[in-house]
This record gives C-alpha cells, structure tokens and sequence, in this order.
C-alpha cells in the first residue's frame, strides 16, 4: 500500500490473491502524532469503503497496535467477510512483529 501519511492524501494498494493482482484505493483521514492512522479503503464493486484505525500505544517492552476495521454493514451479504479480514489482519501483524523482532 503506498500513501503519504497526511488527512486528505490519496492511497492505493496492490496485492496479489490466489495468483491473481487485485488492487484497492482509498484515502487517508486520520493522523495523530504518529499514534494514529485512520484510512478509508475500497475494492472494485464495493458500493462504500471500508474504515480502518491503526492505534499505537507503548509498552513497557516494545509498542501494542489495535487495528479496527468498520463499514462491513454497508457491503452486500457476502461481499467482504468481517473474519476473512480479520484473519488478514493477524497475519499482517504478525509479519510486521516478525519483522519489528529482528
């Protein structure tokens, strides 16, 4: 996903599922002191974006991220699954704590 992490910058994402390039958009609405990033996303026939918080916080021993992910209700039954994100958002995590590890 590439983006400028300042409100009203545009962003753009492209991935490839089951061996086929999919790609999304959407816009950057929330920047907080580099603890808060809240963007609206979007896929090819989704009739709304989808919203989501990455919240930072500290800890004693390293830093926790919350991700929130909301709209789900303005999508069609069936066109996105809040587990399916859900699972694509822990394995993103746990990349990115792999990678914060090293």
């Amino acid at each position: 996903m590439r983006f400028d992490a300042v409100p009203g910058a545009l962003l753009r994402e492209i991935y490839v599922e089951n061996g086929v390039e999919c790609r999304a958009w959407g816009q950057v609405r929330e920047v907080e002191d580099s603890e808060v990033l809240t963007v609206d996303w979007r896929e090819p026939g989704w009739p709304c974006p989808l919203s989501v918080r990455f919240a930072l916080a500290p800890l004693a021993a390293g830093t926790s991220i919350s991700v929130t992910e909301c709209g789900f209700d303005g999508l069609p039954t069936g066109l996105v699954s809040h587990a399916d994100h859900s699972d694509g958002w822990n394995y993103h995590l746990n990349r990115l704590r792999r990678h914060a590890e090293r």
